[in-house]
């Protein structure tokens, strides 16, 4: 994240967000690029290609996500996404690859989208959530002689704009659903508490019944939940006598 030295650790100084600690936050840690045969011979244009990302995941790592990109040019880079963007496949240290096809050029650069939640990046392909982390590798590749003009194979997303039946109008309903719970936790500054066994405990809205407003943080640890006294839709209602009224607060 923000904090870590040298950052920002990118080519075209995307800003990581500023919240959140060293292993036990969102951060990227390392970036290997190697061939996909698993030889150690110099990358060569049209080698397949593996992006392999050490990346610490907070909690269960299921509110967390990566994106990869690749830029045949590290001098003037322009972003290419690899693939779909992957969920953290558990919590803590954690490894995430992606593959490609490497393109010509002698001086390339892969990059890692790490974030809380989910997150359009920019033009610039950067991410800017509070936990986000955003590193580059630059690379150098042979040319390859006798195939010019490889091609980076990148997989389609199924957010692409195509046209098509939708077969499952549910699941599509689902799956906007779900990314907008993400896109609202990316644009948070803070996160759930987590209980015993990493679970994470949502508390919500509190109240009080009283004549003069407390504060927020008396309202949570002396609050109750919503009641037949007062509920979430009916903010200052006249509950119990002397004039008191329901007093709400978010807590978390």
């Amino acid at each position: 994240n923000g904090v870590e030295l040298n950052q920002p650790n990118t080519l075209n100084s995307c800003t990581d967000g500023n919240s959140g600690s060293f292993h036990n936050d969102e951060s990227i840690d390392k970036i290997v690029v190697s061939r996909a045969s698993g030889s150690i011979d110099d990358l060569t244009e049209g080698d397949v290609v593996t992006i392999s990302a050490t990346v610490w995941c907070w909690n269960t790592g299921s509110d967390d996500n990566i994106d990869f990109y690749y830029a045949s040019d590290a001098l003037n880079p322009v972003w290419t996404k690899i693939g779909e963007r992957q969920q953290c496949p558990g919590g803590g240290i954690q490894t995430v690859t992606a593959s490609y096809t490497l393109p010509q050029g002698a001086i390339q650069a892969v990059r890692a989208n790490l974030m809380y939640g989910s997150n359009n990046p920019t033009s610039a392909s950067c991410v800017t959530g509070s936990y986000d982390d955003t590193d580059d590798l630059v690379i150098t590749v042979k040319p390859n002689l006798t195939s010019q003009g490889a091609a980076a194979t990148v997989s389609p997303s199924k957010n692409d704009d195509a046209q098509g039946i939708i077969i499952d109008g549910g699941k599509d309903f689902e799956a906007d659903k779900k990314k907008k719970e993400l896109m609202d936790k990316n644009k948070s500054t803070s996160k759930p508490k987590v209980g015993k066994g990493g679970v994470s405990e949502s508390v919500g809205d509190k109240y009080v019944c009283s004549k003069a407003r407390p504060f927020a943080s008396t309202i949570c640890t002396d609050g109750s939940s919503a009641d037949e006294i007062c509920s979430p839709e009916n903010v200052g209602r006249i509950c119990g006598k002397g004039g008191k009224k329901c007093w709400w607060a978010q807590c978390n």
